[in-house]
């Protein structure tokens, strides 16, 4: 992983639960084990999306597509991840959603609303314009016609390791763990006859 990236991990020792059921149950467990996992890791990285659109103003597309999932888990490998990576969003991705290059371009400033629970900000000096990126929020860094840069807000891996954020994943991701692996080892028992 790069540096920024944060990752949720589920691990569990499904010992115990292998030696109640016996040697010959060891490898049903442990395929429990990664189905749970598995489940658990698409369920997390769904509701992280939906934790970091409680801190920022972004569409759910936007936060998925820096929200990734790690290898699969398999009886061998009993280890799942959900990371955050990537840069730092546009400015144009928090604006409102009347702001276009049609109705701002003109203005004195862009009001962008980055957090969800604050007001709109209104960026002065700023203004939006089509260009070779797309369309984006653009500031001055010169007296001269093209001397601009697009601006960015904050990326999805800071809103990722936020408290708020991550303490919540780490609840869900141990509970869901839990009860899925006990409903699929029961599940197997059951089908096995123990």
């Amino acid at each position: 992983m790069a540096a920024g990236d944060f990752a949720v991990s589920v691990r569990n020792d499904f010992r115990e639960t292998a030696t109640r059921f016996g040697s010959n149950m060891q490898r049903q467990v442990a395929l429990a084990a990664a189905r749970a996992l598995n489940r658990t890791q698409t369920t997390v990285r769904q509701r992280a999306s939906v934790q970091i659109r409680e801190v920022y103003n972004i569409k759910a597309s936007v936060a998925k597509a820096q929200i990734s999932l790690g290898k699969r888990a398999s009886p061998q490998r009993l280890f799942v991840e959900v990371a955050a990576s990537g840069r730092r969003i546009p400015l144009i991705a928090f604006a409102n959603e009347n702001v276009s290059w049609e109705t701002q371009h003109r203005r004195a400033g862009v009001p962008v609303k980055i957090f969800a629970k604050r007001p709109a900000k209104v960026y002065p000096h700023t203004f939006v314009a089509r260009g070779s990126r797309g369309v984006h929020v653009y500031k001055r860094t010169g007296p001269g016609r093209w001397q601009i840069m697009p601006l960015v807000g904050q990326g999805v891996p800071k809103a990722f390791m936020q408290r708020e954020v991550i303490e919540p994943l780490k609840a869900l991701a141990a509970s869901l763990f839990k009860q899925r692996f006990e409903h699929d080892v029961a599940w197997r028992a059951g089908r096995l006859g123990r």
